[in-house]
């Protein structure tokens, strides 16, 4: 059975425009998703792609997203700053 992930419309996170914008700068490819389940979809510097949820400093995951991430773990990363999200592409 396939799952089913119910996005939802938000606002998004402030730290958004200034990760996505730090990711280009880069190099990365980045996609900003909408609607949004995760926020940004990147290819990192070895070709490999991750998810990145941005969250503000006190920001919750929904339960969809809590869903998704069981499902695809490893290709997923929370960030709150520009800083982590750097950091997320290193690794």
């Amino acid at each position: 059975m396939v799952p089913h992930y119910r996005a939802r419309a938000k606002k998004r996170d402030i730290e958004e425009p200034a990760i996505y914008s730090a990711i280009k700068r880069l190099g990365c490819k980045v996609k900003r998703c909408d609607p949004p389940l995760l926020d940004l979809l990147v290819e990192k510097f070895n070709k490999q792609m991750v998810w990145f949820e941005v969250k503000s400093e006190k920001g919750k995951l929904t339960p969809s997203q809590e869903e998704f991430i069981r499902e695809w773990g490893s290709h997923v990363v929370v960030v709150r700053s520009v800083e982590e999200a750097i950091e997320a592409l290193r690794k």
